[in-house]
């Protein structure tokens, strides 16, 4: 699992307004103790305490931003991608390392 949900978020301010440490907390969750660190920075509000909700909107605003661009689609790469196509019809191996 490499995303926390909201519901993790909600449990990580739970766990902070108890006072548990980020070490705690991370043991609890199963996580490693600098990924509840980066997500309590992440979710901080203006007063510098961790809020669920704010995290999440973060989470969902890079998640957003967050595309992958197919490398031989764009039109600065259509001589390359015609070159593997025509390669791959007359029987390459695609795994064959070059190098």
């Amino acid at each position: 699992m490499k995303h926390l949900t909201a519901a993790q978020r909600g449990n990580i301010e739970t766990l902070l307004q108890e006072k548990y440490t980020n070490k705690e907390i991370a043991r609890r969750m199963g996580r490693d103790p600098s990924t509840i660190s980066r997500e309590i920075k992440k979710g901080l509000d203006g007063n510098g305490v961790y809020r669920a909700w704010v995290a999440q909107v973060a989470y969902e605003a890079n998640r957003k931003r967050c595309i992958q661009i197919p490398k031989l689609d764009p039109p600065a790469n259509y001589r390359l991608r015609s070159w593997i196509v025509a390669g791959l019809q007359k029987g390459w191996d695609p795994s064959w390392q070059y190098i």
